[in-house]
């Protein structure tokens, strides 16, 4: 039987009777392969734009050398090194080398920054270059927990460049810094591993709209309802092909067409296509943005398009990421670089400053407002006698509780 005497003939006016119980079947759960952690973040635009967010904030930092203490050091030394790090090779500026190493800290859970130090082995290192973290393939002895020194555990890293070529690097001119895994304390595991649920269910809901935007095919099934003694009288060839141009050319909304149809027979429709609205495929993009932020440390607040989102709920949301999330990292990263570049051998360290951020240097000076008006306050009462100590001190700690951020 033809697919016109299915919809229009008289033995069957519901073209969906015999699909009905297929339609119910029972379907099967269906999970894309998250390993594969590039792909992840080439094809998932939400994971990317999460991922490219962080990392852009954490590359508004600046480089700073200190004491132990502390103190900014502004010595030759220092100053190389921080020229070093601001112009780290000659492809990349500072913020562009750090943006994309924090790009494959949060992607692979590793990343691996190449020194290549020159002739002379005890100065800084000529460039600073981030190897690509997915292609490094890591050299491992065997041996771990009766281990004193790094080239013990790691004998080197190689690198495939094609051709059977491979570039062999060694342990003492490569950072390794790697978001360690639950049971290795030497490499991470990528996240994508753990976001294979909302990473398969947002990859489903774009191709889900993809095929309801380009091959939704028709909008619904147009059938004469008209009878005689026989039963239900199918639309004639005619009548078909002038419902048809009618529908194309005479009736709509644009300059010159009707919006209502005029037809001498009775008809009925049954309505094929499903409203994207009904399959809540946007929500489910967004659950999942939710869940890449959650994952990378983050929160929803960060996010200027996040339903509800205010001005407030922004500033506290970025002031919130940078405290408990970028800051740190960022510290990690310091503290591993100062090791590489020598300058723990000087009393020195590294420090990845975010106090000229406006909006953290808003919350400092709301802090030592706090504390200022605490400490006045506090030492006026203790000179009149009307505190303890004991009760200062827990004054002072009441408004350090206060502080904001």
């Amino acid at each position: 039987m033809g697919i016109w005497s299915t919809l229009f003939g008289r033995r069957s006016l519901n073209p969906f009777a015999q699909s009905f119980s297929y339609l119910l079947g029972q379907k099967t759960e269906q999970w894309i392969d998250t390993n594969n952690s590039r792909l992840m973040y080439d094809t998932i635009p939400p994971f990317k734009t999460a991922v490219t967010r962080k990392a852009s904030m954490a590359a508004t930092g600046k480089w700073v050398v200190e004491d132990l203490d502390g103190e900014l050091q502004d010595d030759q030394r220092a100053r190389d090194a921080v020229a070093l790090l601001n112009n780290p090779n000659p492809v990349q500026t500072g913020k562009q080398w750090l943006k994309q190493n924090r790009k494959q800290y949060y992607v692979y859970a590793n990343s691996f920054i190449y020194a290549n130090r020159g002739l002379i082995s005890n100065q800084l290192p000529v460039t600073l270059s981030n190897l690509p973290a997915g292609d490094i393939q890591v050299t491992l002895s065997g041996k771990l927990y009766d281990q004193t020194n790094i080239e013990d555990i790691i004998l080197g890293y190689k690198l495939p460049q094609g051709n059977n070529q491979t570039r062999v690097f060694e342990t003492k001119d490569v950072l390794l810094l790697a978001d360690c895994d639950l049971d290795n304390p030497i490499l991470g595991e990528s996240i994508t591993k753990a976001l294979r649920y909302p990473l398969s269910n947002v990859d489903g809901a774009y191709r889900s709209r993809n095929v309801l935007i380009n091959q939704r095919g028709a909008h619904g099934v147009l059938f004469g309802k008209s009878k005689d003694g026989d039963g239900g009288l199918p639309f004639s060839n005619t009548e078909q092909k002038n419902i048809s141009k009618q529908y194309v050319k005479d009736f709509g909304t644009k300059e010159g067409q009707v919006p209502i149809m005029m037809n001498e027979g009775e008809v009925g429709f049954i309505k094929l296509s499903i409203p994207v609205d009904e399959l809540r495929l946007f929500e489910e993009v967004e659950s999942g943005y939710i869940d890449f932020l959650d994952m990378l440390g983050l929160n929803i607040n960060i996010s200027p398009r996040a339903k509800g989102t205010t001005f407030e709920n922004l500033k506290q949301g970025l002031i919130m990421a940078y405290n408990d999330t970028i800051i740190p990292e960022g510290e990690d990263l310091a503290q591993g670089l100062t090791t590489f570049l020598g300058l723990d051998q000087q009393n020195r360290r590294l420090r990845l400053s975010y106090d000229h951020l406006a909006i953290l240097q808003k919350n400092k000076k709301e802090q030592s407002e706090v504390l200022l008006n605490a400490s006045r306050s506090i030492n006026q009462l203790g000179s009149a006698g009307a505190q303890s100590l004991e009760e200062q001190s827990n004054a002072i700690a009441e408004a350090l509780g206060t502080l904001p951020g």
